[in-house]
């Protein structure tokens, strides 16, 4: 009997998943909160490429950018400039959601 769900490939990576840069876009209360890079590796400052931007989980309580490291690096090996976003949080910083914004 033939299963009617569709089959996916798996995805694997085999990278770092470290970013390849970090840039401070905001310094607030003392934090420096920054954005974490990963480049596809053939990228020249002067490409245009496609970007994607993740902010992760947590409801404003906790969480951290390294949440989307694997996916990031995943689409930085297939030529997308991936951004993992970092915010402030209750576990870290003692912020409710409105100060967090």
């Amino acid at each position: 009997m033939r299963s009617s769900s569709p089959s996916y490939p798996i995805l694997t990576v085999e990278a770092q998943s470290n970013p390849d840069k970090q840039f401070i876009y905001r310094a607030i209360g003392g934090v420096d909160l920054k954005l974490h890079v990963f480049n596809p590796a053939s990228r020249q400052t002067s490409d245009r490429k496609p970007v994607i931007v993740f902010f992760f989980g947590g409801g404003w309580t906790a969480g951290s950018p390294n949440q989307f490291y694997e996916q990031a690096d995943f689409l930085a090996q297939k030529g997308i400039v991936a951004i993992s976003a970092e915010y402030r949080v209750q576990s870290r910083n003692g912020t409710s959601p409105f100060e967090a914004v």
